[in-house]
């Protein structure tokens, strides 16, 4: 089994677009390798009004999917985990980005909830302070922004805090700093993403969107140091609260205006379908895009046979699972 070749670089404003290509051809040298699960785009989806819903054979298998996390807190500190595996950068590394004395792996995900699911992490070779899963300070927001900007309008960034003490969670179930990254082709919620188009970062608590009222930060700009300190209050109070949040970072079709979404996350019970399953309790940031992951066909089949109680629930699990910032 032979290294997944991989380029360097310096982590920059300005969009590339040479760069989704040569992700795309890593992939598919990574997927050949085995070192990739399965194929993503054989999940079954089903679509209805706002939520897109994903059965994905294989997923619900992977290390932690059906782990009931314990209320540890945010700041639990790092132990082991399987991204430590020498493999996964020998094999599975497809760009490396540095940026002052930081520097960072992009890799793809093992368990992808589509082609070209991605993971920005760290090497574990870090000092541990600095690698579970928390953001310590506005120039890992900057970081992940530019790389958004690399990467241009066609991706979407999501970073899931570790879970709270009260039992909030944001989907994440490694304790190893990362953020995902998917591709994204539009959702229920795009105008929710690209409603604003000034220079400077404007807080919103509320979109734009009709009957939308869930408590969030919302900032656009296209300064991205400004937004990154801008946002990183709000990360610093949800993490001195010990609540799980959802980061999630969106280029404008412009390639340069950005947009950076926080979503507090409130302790939610899975929500129980007697006789299928249960919407887990832990909403992840792609979700806020308008897509679930279902994890049993049971479930999934339930969804297309009951469509406007699963909207209901799908909302439920948003309004209830999200909270304000005191």
């Amino acid at each position: 089994m032979s290294p997944a070749p991989f380029s360097s670089r310096n982590l920059s404003p300005h969009y590339d677009d040479t760069l989704e290509g040569e992700l795309y051809q890593a992939w598919d040298r990574i997927y050949e390798t085995g070192e990739i699960a399965y194929d993503p785009q054989e999940a079954f989806s089903f679509q209805f009004r706002a939520f897109k819903y994903h059965y994905i054979p294989g997923r619900g298998t992977r290390p932690g999917a059906k782990v009931k996390l314990s209320p540890i807190g945010l700041k639990r500190p790092y132990e082991p985990c399987p991204f430590d595996d020498v493999k996964v950068l020998e094999i599975r590394e497809v760009l490396r980005l540095t940026r002052e004395n930081r520097t960072y792996h992009l890799i793809a995900n093992k368990f992808p909830v589509k082609k070209l699911h991605l993971l920005l992490v760290r090497n574990p070779s870090e000092d541990p302070s600095t690698l579970p899963q928390l953001i310590f300070g506005p120039e890992e927001i900057e970081d992940a922004l530019l790389l958004a900007r690399m990467l241009g309008q066609n991706f979407r960034f999501f970073f899931n805090s570790n879970s709270g003490k009260d039992g909030s969670s944001s989907g994440s179930t490694v304790n190893h700093w990362h953020f995902q990254i998917l591709p994204h082709d539009g959702g229920a919620f795009e105008k929710f993403f690209h409603t604003w188009n000034g220079s400077t970062p404007k807080l919103e608590t509320q979109s734009q969107l009709p009957d939308w009222d869930i408590p969030h930060f919302f900032y656009h700009g296209s300064d991205l140091k400004q937004l990154a300190t801008s946002i990183w209050p709000h990360v610093e109070k949800a993490t001195e609260a010990d609540c799980a949040y959802n980061l999630e970072i969106a280029v404008g079709p412009d390639q340069e205006h950005t947009t950076v979404a926080l979503f507090p996350r409130a302790p939610l019970p899975p929500i129980t379908i007697p006789g299928f399953g249960e919407f887990s309790n832990r909403y992840g940031g792609w979700e806020l895009s308008g897509d679930v992951v279902i994890y049993d066909q049971d479930v999934f089949d339930w969804v297309q046979e009951n469509p406007e109680e699963a909207d209901a629930l799908a909302w439920r699990r948003l309004r209830d699972g999200t909270r304000e910032l005191k």
